[in-house]
């Protein structure tokens, strides 16, 4: 990759939090920042707005658009904007979300539809849109914002971690199937952070279904409540700590960025344990997988 101080990054969910956070570090030291974001004009005005005019007194290159990772056609038409007005994409930190805490059960198809439509293709979409520009240049990389909760399922967060695990999944084979277009693929997962995201998410929408739980019905509320004394507790942790990963991340080498990156101290306990022993397995299911497509062939 060129010198940061003519990549081009785009950023989704630059509204609040991590990538807020982001999109100011990264165009603080040099890169050319699209941060997106739903409603510029509405709902996230105040977030755009605070962007723009940091962005003017910094002296930086740092733009808002608008994009909704749930609607394909502004994804696409943003995404080809940019690259008209900017000429590439060197980077996309995919980071829109949305938090759900709660019992499964409660929780509506359609509600299980929405979290994963936000926290899985909505970052499929983005990749969809970038990827041929990235693979005709042979050169780029997808950083997709994902948790620690797609690799160890966390109490009470089943249709959450489902998504990240599925999005996981994703990453995890896109990566082999990119490297040779030059195009690095890898997730980062942050552990417990004190973001809007924490106290916006979904919540669980049948009532009666909660109810049936009796007591046990209260241990979401617990949990959370618990989770947000720990996230709040100073020192604790910073976000500016996962924005300094994306930077690192982003700096390092094509082809020698790790496929997984665990960031932050709430919640994280035994992740590198886990991503290290899938790796082992994943290594010896592939390897036993082409010795039974050699025999075949």
């Amino acid at each position: 990759m060129s010198s940061n101080k003519s990549q081009v990054v785009l950023i989704t969910g630059a509204s609040s939090g991590m990538g807020f956070a982001t999109a100011k570090q990264l165009a603080s030291v040099g890169y050319h920042v699209f941060a997106s974001m739903r409603g510029i004009a509405g709902r996230n005005e105040k977030s755009a707005a605070a962007l723009r005019d940091w962005a003017v007194a910094a002296g930086v290159r740092l733009e808002v658009v608008e994009i909704d990772v749930t609607d394909e056609a502004q994804v696409n038409s943003c995404i080809a904007d940019i690259l008209d007005r900017a000429g590439r994409i060197d980077v996309v930190v995919s980071n829109a979300g949305v938090g759900a805490m709660g019992l499964v059960e409660a929780f509506t198809i359609e509600q299980h539809r929405q979290i994963f439509d936000i926290n899985c293709l909505g970052h499929v979409r983005v990749d969809r849109a970038v990827l041929p520009s990235m693979r005709a240049r042979g050169s780029g990389l997808l950083l997709h914002v994902s948790s620690v909760s797609g690799r160890v399922a966390m109490p009470f967060c089943g249709p959450y971690s489902g998504a990240k695990a599925a999005l996981e999944m994703i990453i995890e084979n896109m990566s082999e199937e990119l490297a040779p277009f030059g195009v690095d693929c890898i997730s980062l997962e942050p552990g417990g952070y004190a973001t809007e995201g924490l106290s916006k998410g979904i919540e669980a929408a049948d009532r009666e279904r909660i109810a049936s739980y009796g007591d046990r019905a209260l241990n979401p509320e617990v949990e959370l409540a618990g989770l947000g004394r720990q996230l709040t507790t100073p020192g604790s942790n910073d976000v500016r700590e996962v924005s300094e990963a994306i930077e690192t991340l982003i700096a390092m080498p094509p082809g020698h960025r790790p496929l997984r990156t665990v960031v932050g101290r709430v919640c994280t306990a035994g992740i590198e344990t886990v991503n290290e022993a899938v790796a082992v397995g994943r290594r010896k299911m592939i390897e036993s997988y082409t010795l039974a497509a050699a025999e075949v062939e």
